[in-house]
């Protein structure tokens, strides 16, 4: 799943201006910060739910796919006013975007099954939905670009991922699913997603805020290169820590009842994450000039700000291991509460400083 994450975005430079990459980015952007600022939180509080019943499985099925179909309708009849929050966006970055709205829907209509398989820490199972749809979607967008040299490349192959990830997550999690919508399964999970609701929202000015900035302030082709600096330098942790921390939500919530085995738990989840994601972001760290090399001049400055940005690994690190311990231990106002705090005392001065020098 790695190396199908790494090879588009290390092709696509190589042939693709920064402007036409810009654009592919833009319009997965937008569909990223639509499902980002809409998260429920149904599947954790699936998964951290003790006397989990199944009406509350099919309640949150049902919740999410109607999410999702209003999302993706949203999207479509909006496009071409939130293509137009970049200034220099071509026409047919709105018909990326109503391309892209599909995601939306496909990936919030998977099978609840995987819920279950996941309280059952059958990860053996997940892998196929997890990775296969990845290499899937990898395969078909490098295809498309090296034959067509488009930034719909991006687009068809992150709806192809969509797609195949939702049809397996029925072969892999078979489950008869009933559309029905139980008020005290929906209080019950909306009491619980809120603060998922909060979290994912402050997550996104986090971690992705300051790209559409970047897009509207200095154009799509500044932004096309800063979006390729931030994802070489988040390798580590989108790649190897991400993936324990999704692991380890489970195991936290099985743990509940026990603070001082859940809090062992985190230590480990945490020094294990450290001895991974390090490593691997020094190595980003030493050859991101090498890579860029590789890339269309056009692409030099990836390089200084791809170091910059590695040295941010080791917060980010302990953030989504805490993240994931926060929530399977039925706490999530915790998480959203420190991340807010997070937000509030460095990101805020920074833009300040980035506005006030024109940075």
């Amino acid at each position: 799943r790695t190396g199908a994450g790494l090879l588009p975005l290390a092709i696509g430079p190589v042939l693709l201006s920064p402007t036409d990459f810009g654009v592919a980015m833009a319009a997965l952007l937008v569909i990223a910060t639509i499902d980002a600022l809409s998260q429920t939180g149904f599947r954790q509080a699936v998964l951290q739910k003790q006397d989990l019943q199944p009406v509350m499985v099919d309640t949150a099925w049902t919740l999410l796919l109607a999410r999702g179909a209003i999302l993706a309708g949203v999207c479509a009849i909006a496009a071409p006013l939130l293509a137009a929050f970049f200034p220099d966006a071509p026409p047919a970055l709105s018909s990326m975007i109503v391309a892209c709205s599909g995601i939306l829907f496909l990936t919030s209509a998977q099978s609840a099954g995987t819920f279950l398989l996941a309280r059952q820490l059958n990860f053996r199972r997940l892998q196929w939905v997890n990775t296969a749809p990845a290499i899937v979607g990898a395969i078909t967008t490098i295809v498309l670009l090296v034959s067509l040299r488009t930034p719909w490349a991006y687009v068809w192959g992150r709806l192809l991922t969509a797609l195949v990830e939702t049809g397996l997550s029925y072969a892999v999690a078979p489950r008869r699913h009933r559309v029905v919508v139980d008020r005290d399964a929906a209080v019950s999970l909306v009491r619980f997603g809120k603060w998922i609701f909060v979290l994912g929202m402050v997550l996104f000015l986090m971690r992705t805020g300051d790209e559409p900035l970047v897009g509207r302030w200095l154009g799509l082709a500044a932004m096309g290169i800063y979006k390729l600096a931030f994802d070489l330098s988040q390798l580590p942790v989108d790649r190897v820590v991400r993936v324990i921390a999704r692991v380890a939500m489970p195991a936290f919530a099985r743990l509940q009842g026990d603070p001082d085995a859940s809090g062992a738990l985190l230590r480990q989840a945490i020094r294990v994450s450290g001895q991974l994601a390090i490593p691997a972001s020094a190595i980003v760290l030493v050859f991101a000039p090498d890579l860029v090399a590789l890339l269309q001049p056009e692409y030099a400055e990836v390089a200084p700000l791809t170091q910059l940005l590695c040295f941010g690994v080791l917060a980010r690190t302990i953030t989504a291991v805490s993240g994931a311990y926060f929530q399977g231990i039925g706490r999530p106002e915790l998480d959203a509460l420190a991340k807010a705090l997070h937000l509030l005392v460095l990101f805020v001065p920074l833009y300040a400083v980035a506005m006030r020098w024109q940075l």
